[in-house]
């Protein structure tokens, strides 16, 4: 199966695609390439999962957690598991399939997480791209891959927690959906026929956030993958939902430790 063929069904599948159909005995790897954003929407298959972003970021949403990642960190999805991968910005991912007997050592393998990505390991995935391998090399890699794994540390990428209470989790998804959403607490309120403590309970009791401050995390995530793809200050502001580039600047830098334009600047010089 080729990657071009893999995004081809994603985009024609149902809401919760499944791929279950696949039944390769042996692990496969592809290198997804894209100028820009790639999403394979909300889908699941039989397979386990392993992705890695060698240049770019991307958002991973799994259960209850979004995860923001480069080239930092591997992300693991075991079998079944349902998630949502979307390419935020130019770049490659590397995505290693494997069937759901071989499988890493130790129950955590049962979970999806992300996770520190070793020196080798990348360079073991990378290798594993070439479909030229043997088959015999082709399983010592993998081997070798999940020892790696079984050493690795969790990682810990930019992070956001959605909230498990329904209405909470409305708001917080159109968020994400539209960062620069200007409807106010009260608004959401009389849209969902709760009152602004039920809310404001769904997200400080299942995110240890306000929802103001979930609100301005979430933003400021979304401002980050504008400035990889080199959006200029000011619309990216805007983009996110500020009026005012300077409460955009000052945000920004107190989430971050650095301003926009620097942190742009970076980014940008990190990509050539």
């Amino acid at each position: 199966m080729s990657a071009e063929s893999y995004v081809s069904d994603l985009a024609v599948a149902s809401p919760v695609a499944d791929t279950a159909d696949r039944t390769s005995t042996a692990c496969e790897v592809f290198e997804y390439r894209t100028e820009g954003v790639l999403d394979f929407g909300e889908h699941h298959h039989r397979e386990h999962q392993l992705v890695w972003m060698r240049r770019g970021r991307m958002r991973v949403v799994v259960g209850a957690s979004s995860w923001h990642v480069h080239a930092d960190h591997l992300v693991w999805l075991p079998g079944g598991a349902i998630h949502h991968i979307t390419l935020l910005t130019e770049g490659s991912m590397i995505s290693l399939y494997s069937p759901p007997e071989r499988t890493p050592d130790g129950d955590r393998w049962t979970r999806p997480q992300p996770l520190t990505a070793d020196p080798l390991a990348v360079q073991l995935l990378t290798h594993l791209t070439d479909a030229s391998l043997p088959s015999a090399r082709r399983r010592a890699c993998q081997e070798l891959l999940y020892d790696l794994m079984n050493d690795s540390t969790e990682g810990a990428p930019d992070a956001l927690v959605l909230p498990h209470d329904h209405r909470a989790r409305t708001v917080a998804r159109a968020i994400i959906a539209n960062p620069g959403d200007q409807r106010t607490l009260s608004e959401w309120a009389l849209e969902l026929g709760v009152s602004e403590k039920t809310i404001l309970r769904g997200f400080a009791a299942e995110t240890a956030m306000t929802y103001g401050r979930w609100r301005t995390r979430a933003r400021m995530l979304a401002a980050v993958e504008l400035l990889d793809r080199a959006e200029p200050v000011h619309a990216t502001a805007a983009a996110v939902g500020y009026t005012t580039s300077s409460g955009f600047i000052s945000a920004f830098t107190s989430e971050f430790g650095v301003t926009p334009a620097r942190y742009s600047r970076a980014s940008q010089n990190s990509s050539t």
